[in-house]
């Protein structure tokens, strides 16, 4: 009888062991190296199209306007036709086939271009109304915003938005607070800013949300890990906030922190950090995963990078697909 019991008993835990073991393989999230950029540069912008990412403008020797795509299927990169203009400082988004870049300036006009993905062309749109840099841009309902950054009047907290349609700007709803050098993402229906610095050029861990539907904006949880320079993509609906600059204990210093933003439950989780410290970088998710291009690392007064890395944030280990092992223990298949 106590064999018997025994043997239940040693079952029960192999079994617990095992779907824990299979649990915690599943939910373990990853990153890997890829192929690096033909260009090191920092300050440019990526975005995904029909399962490309576009990296676009920023700096390497100097402001560049180079265009080169990224396939995340064979891992390799290609030319394309340059923006008409060098671009650092400005903004980007993507809807359908086209992408939009707008141009960041203190003092002169903010180009807007439009640049077809089937037809590798690019075409002048109707410039920002308000000259400004360190701004950024979302798409939602087939229109985009463009959100904060700074003029020679200080930190903005203006909100402006352009219809492709009609190829015409209207002024938007202002945020909360005035924002630069932060992230700006659309997600579950809402747009989001979160992060950079303030009014005061001070950091801000600040989350903003808006409802387009009321109109109005709402303060969200705060970043567990406040930093400006930061890059951030969506993903399932969630926003990955990724590296970025925090103060140090004697200076700023650029981090692998990576954060994940759950929209619907307000909440925050942190998630495996990346291998590369960086700032002024860009990440853009394709697929089901979320790709990491360039900035500044650990010492931000060195040379741009061009190290690539993806993010797996649900690899799974096995297959619903597989067959369990024939006996595992006393468990017979």
């Amino acid at each position: 009888m106590k064999i018997i019991v025994f043997t239940r008993f040693r079952l029960i835990l192999q079994i617990i062991f095992f779907f824990t073991l299979i649990n915690s393989t599943i939910m373990a999230d990853s990153w890997e190296k890829k192929a690096d950029m033909p260009m090191p540069r920092y300050r440019h912008k990526s975005v995904e199209v029909n399962g490309k990412i576009y990296v676009i403008g920023g700096y390497n020797i100097g402001v560049t306007k180079r265009v080169q795509v990224y396939d995340p299927a064979t891992d390799t990169w290609l030319d394309k036709t340059s923006m008409p203009v060098e671009m650092s400082n400005f903004s980007i988004c993507a809807i359908d086939e086209k992408i939009y870049v707008i141009k960041g300036s203190i003092d002169a006009v903010c180009d807007l271009y439009e640049y077809d993905a089937l037809t590798d062309i690019w075409t002048k749109k109707a410039d920002l109304p308000t000259a400004r840099r360190d701004h950024e841009a979302c798409s939602l309902d087939e229109k985009i915003y463009v959100i904060g950054g700074s003029s020679n009047a200080g930190v903005l907290k203006i909100v402006e938005i352009y219809d492709p349609r009609t190829d015409k700007w209207i002024k938007g709803k202002d945020m909360l607070s005035p924002k630069t050098q932060m992230a700006v993402e659309s997600a579950n229906g809402k747009i989001y800013t979160m992060g950079g610095l303030d009014g005061n050029l001070l950091l801000s861990g600040i989350v903003e949300e808006f409802d387009p539907n009321t109109g109005l904006w709402r303060e969200r949880v705060s970043i567990p890990r406040p930093r400006y320079n930061l890059a951030t993509c969506v993903l399932e609906d969630r926003v990955y906030v990724i590296g970025g600059m925090v103060q140090g204990k004697k200076d700023w210093e650029n981090v692998g922190t990576v954060e994940e933003y759950n929209p619907s439950q307000n909440r925050w989780s942190l998630k495996a950090t990346m291998p590369t410290p960086r700032s002024k970088h860009s990440a853009c998710s394709a697929g089901t995963n979320i790709y990491v291009f360039g900035g500044v690392g650990e010492n931000w007064e060195q040379d741009p990078l061009s190290t690539v890395e993806k993010y797996n944030p649900w690899p799974s280990a096995i297959s619903p697909k597989d067959d369990l092992p024939a006996t595992w223990g006393n468990i017979k298949k």
